[in-house]
């Protein structure tokens, strides 16, 4: 007898849990998301953007640790590109700097590596020449396309806008494809303008991402048109960091022939005494940035920034050189104003002017 009631006991239990299973509403969303996979505080909300007509190429780090932080790292970047528009992307591995059979055979000719004791800066030396050879495969890449073409880093976070500047852009440089001249010029050699008796040149990189920039030494600026967010461009002062570059593919030829033995003089460079914190710093990005601030590229930066690092939206620096990083990583928050450099600060204040100028003649409210 107790059996029997311990039974109709437990039929009883089931079925109350089958009607509260088949009362629950349905999640047709499908499963959420595991609970080891980090919030993605850095995208913002929303799907993937409409596809931008460009390519983007990836240089992929070595990642050291669980296969899984692989996996983690990788599915973040992808939905990154998903949301930003770059439907169309390469990822291509980097050349591992503590792979030293990978790293002596990128080299582009037989040099020796500096002797020294100093641990660090021989781990800074091989990551610097691992970065410039994982670049030109990249730049290489582009060139051999034929058409203008992205590289990134791919620890990078995109501006909430991105695809719709980006868009804006590759438009007006169809219509408009000829670079500012330089901010600054080198007493010896001859910038591309010079070489053609002054005349404008066809452009060949312009950096999405830049850092280490002084807006306030700017002196020229180009609005590019259209609606929404303000862009514009400027030439370079001291513009610095390569993690988003857009390069023409004339203009990933130059730059993949200039700098085609440059780790060789780098390590030529680094013998004796000579090897110092401050040369071994100086890597390819270095003489990339230098010559485009000089006028030996045709290159130009676009404003407001358009792609950051990661370690830099994440971290809230004091340094004057970081203070134009916008806030993209806190979820939610709308980015921070963007600092643009005064000339495009005047052009931005007349497009607004003309604006409320015309609205009046045509009787409306003042635009605001």
């Amino acid at each position: 007898h107790g059996s029997r009631k311990m039974a109709r006991a437990i039929c009883s239990m089931c079925v109350l849990l089958s009607a509260c299973v088949s009362s629950a509403p349905v999640d047709t969303a499908g499963p959420s998301p595991s609970p080891v996979l980090p919030p993605l505080a850095s995208l913002p909300p929303g799907g993937p953007a409409p596809p931008i007509p460009l390519r983007a190429y990836v240089v992929s780090m070595p990642i050291s640790g669980l296969e899984l932080r692989k996996r983690l790292r990788a599915r973040r970047l992808v939905r990154r590109l998903a949301r930003a528009g770059l439907a169309e992307y390469e990822l291509v591995p980097a050349v591992d700097a503590n792979n030293s059979v990978a790293l002596s055979a990128s080299l582009s000719g037989s040099v020796e590596w500096p002797n020294s004791t100093n641990a660090v800066l021989e781990d800074v030396t091989k990551r610097k020449v691992a970065m410039w050879a994982s670049r030109q495969l990249v730049i290489s890449r582009i060139a051999d396309s034929g058409k203008p073409g992205l590289m990134l880093e791919d620890d990078v976070v995109f501006h909430p806008d991105f695809a719709r500047i980006v868009t804006r852009l590759l438009s007006h440089l169809e219509d408009v494809p000829i670079a500012i001249g330089p901010q600054r010029r080198v007493k010896s050699g001859t910038t591309p303008a010079q070489a053609q008796g002054g005349h404008g040149v066809p452009w060949e990189m312009i950096y999405l991402g830049h850092c280490m920039e002084y807006p306030d030494r700017l002196a020229r600026c180009r609005r590019v048109p259209g609606d929404g967010t303000d862009a514009f461009l400027t030439p370079i002062f001291k513009g610095g960091c390569t993690h988003a570059i857009l390069f023409s593919a004339w203009g990933a030829r130059r730059v993949h022939d200039t700098l085609s033995t440059w780790d060789v003089g780098y390590l030529k460079g680094l013998h004796g005494a000579r090897f110092t914190d401050v040369n071994v710093g100086r890597g390819a990005d270095y003489q990339m940035t230098r010559a485009s601030a000089t006028g030996k590229f045709a290159a130009m930066e676009a404003w407001p920034e358009l792609v950051v690092q990661q370690t830099r939206a994440e971290k809230d620096l004091d340094s004057a050189f970081f203070a134009t990083a916008p806030d993209w990583s806190t979820p939610g928050a709308p980015p921070r104003q963007d600092v643009i450099p005064l000339p495009c600060e005047k052009l931005r204040q007349h497009r607004r002017r003309h604006r409320r100028m015309s609205h009046r003649r045509q009787g409306g409210q003042m635009l605001l």
